[in-house]
């Protein structure tokens, strides 16, 4: 949960026409664990000229498995169409995007393929502030408790986005705490959300976050903090050496983390995990 029983039946149907350049990503794909149904299926894809292609496998799958397409909008960038029964319905968005992104996309069990968190997390905190929607700031709820903190999710979002400082995201982050309850009422939620206690989670979360990022050593430039493993981080740099972490970069298509610490610690890894196996019962 939540996925619908209808967003199931759609994934189901288009998940084996998913690939590394072709992916799924948005709220669906955030909240598949969290109390926010998403009201569509965001789905993805690298190149412009696949978009077409893409669609119609999408079309012809979903047919397939006894659900109606109903197309409403279509150009060169973007698809969109109303899928479901005669009983329930949901909407399904195909888009082109930029390929530039941390980390390469996820093979998934659900979604076929997925856009890794990190990057639905600097995509989304970018979203929060291009646009004023309630749903934006459940998600970023969400990033904060499962993906990362927001000053390192807007570190990271600088990089991907020039001519924004983290900084900036987190004061136009900091505006949008005025939510009313009517406001969060509407959205499809599993339990219900205090619009005070979400506002005075923006603003602390939103300090925590400057507070941050005015402790990060001069010597870094924007993007995303990783430990000697490789793992996303929210370094403590009033207690941690700074050469225990680095700064990662996007790439096209994404790329893993690699320095000669990571592959010191990979290699020690691979060692231990030779050893436990041809270790004497």
């Amino acid at each position: 949960m939540p996925l619908t029983d209808l967003q199931k039946r759609i994934l189901r149907a288009v998940a084996a026409n998913r690939d590394p350049e072709n992916y799924v990503a948005g709220g669906a794909v955030l909240n598949v664990d969290t109390d926010r149904f998403s009201d569509d299926i965001d789905l993805f894809s690298d190149r412009k000229e696949d978009l077409d292609r893409v669609a119609g496998w999408d079309e012809n799958s979903l047919r397939q498995a006894g659900l109606s397409v109903k197309w409403h909008r279509r150009n060169d960038t973007f698809r969109r169409a109303l899928v479901g029964t005669d009983r329930d319905s949901t909407r399904m968005d195909w888009s082109f995007d930029s390929d530039y992104r941390f980390f390469p996309t996820e093979r998934d069990e659900i979604f076929g393929y997925r856009l890794h968190p990190v990057d639905q997390a600097t995509n989304k905190i970018i979203a929060a502030v291009d646009r004023i929607e309630t749903r934006d700031i459940l998600d970023l709820k969400t990033i904060a408790k499962s993906i990362l903190p927001l000053g390192p999710v807007a570190w990271a979002a600088a990089e991907k986005t020039p001519g924004r400082s983290p900084d900036m995201i987190i004061q136009e982050l900091r505006r949008r705490a005025v939510l009313r309850q009517v406001q969060i009422d509407e959205e499809n939620l599993v339990r219900m959300v205090d619009a005070g206690d979400l506002n005075n989670w923006l603003r602390a979360e939103c300090d925590r976050a400057q507070k941050w990022i005015g402790s990060i050593p001069p010597q870094f430039d924007f993007g995303l903090f990783v430990d000697p493993h490789g793992t996303p981080c929210a370094p403590d740099f009033g207690n941690l050496d700074p050469g225990n972490c680095r700064v990662h970069t996007g790439a096209r298509t994404g790329a893993w983390p690699t320095s000669p610490e990571i592959s010191s610690e990979m290699l020690k890894a691979s060692v231990a995990k030779v050893g436990a196996d041809g270790a004497d019962p």
